[in-house]
């Protein structure tokens, strides 16, 4: 029993770090979107390659 508990305590973990990644990810997207659809992403893109 104490390792199905053990198991069970480990999927917990892994399920709170693979929302917070998901998270993580989706903030991520977004800005993204927002820099590329202002034109941020461009301007970067052009100031790097000077």
């Amino acid at each position: 029993m104490a390792e199905v508990e053990r198991r069970l305590s480990v999927v917990e973990e892994l399920e709170a770090v693979v929302s917070a990644n998901l998270q993580r990810a989706t903030r991520l997207r977004q800005s993204i979107l927002q820099r590329a659809f202002s034109g941020a992403l461009t301007n970067e893109a052009r100031a790097g390659s000077r």
